[in-house]
């Protein structure tokens, strides 16, 4: 889904900030594109949790690439439960 999302983004023009650093609008977009299908996989229960983290401080001018760094909580299964039964004087 994130690939889906941000291929027609892709040659896409990029706002710098004055010091070469990517705008805020710029990693807004990005990582709005790569969020959606993960928001949508969290409704669905297919994840836990996620992050979307893309550096300002990147040389896209230069390198003519962007990295998006997603970071994903899958969900847990258990397969065995555990329960503990005891006697007590009291409760």
């Amino acid at each position: 889904g994130i690939y889906t999302n941000l291929i027609p983004a892709l040659n896409s023009p990029i706002t710098l900030n004055a010091d070469g650093t990517l705008s805020n609008e710029a990693i807004a977009y990005f990582g709005g594109l790569a969020e959606a299908p993960l928001n949508q996989m969290i409704r669905d229960g297919e994840l836990s949790g996620m992050k979307v983290t893309i550096s300002a401080v990147q040389n896209v001018l230069t390198t003519g690439i962007l990295v998006v760094s997603v970071s994903l909580v899958q969900i847990a299964t258990g397969r065995n439960i555990n329960v503990n039964i005891g006697y007590n004087v009291t409760v």
